[in-house]
């Protein structure tokens, strides 16, 4: 009776551990499209949020926690085009940014 008890209680908290466990973190490099530098100060969300990011360190290196369930980091930054990448099975997830060509005010 006792190795029962035990034994229900452990195969509980293994799952009870699963269910706690739906996040996972993303980590990566962005660079620059023009010649390969880091890029510090980079915006990374995660894509259908709005309270879930972070942003690039000095090596354009970053790592943010991915609730279940989302796919998608967007990734952003003044004079650059947006980027959307999906993040699939890897937890490496390296973002390379390139320069708008819009300019402001149609000048």
């Amino acid at each position: 009776m006792r190795k029962k008890l035990l034994l229900t209680f452990t195969l509980f908290l293994v799952l009870l551990g699963s269910v706690f466990a739906q996040e996972r973190t993303i980590t990566g490099r962005v660079t620059s499209a023009e010649d390969g530098t880091p890029m510090p100060g980079v915006n990374i969300i995660v894509a259908g949020t709005t309270n879930v990011g972070t942003i690039s360190d000095v090596y354009g290196r970053y790592s943010i926690k991915v609730p279940a369930g989302n796919n998608v980091l967007e990734f952003s930054f003044v004079g650059m085009k947006t980027q959307s990448v999906e993040i699939g099975a890897s937890d490496v997830v390296d973002a390379v940014m390139e320069t708008s060509a819009e300019m402001i005010g149609g000048y």
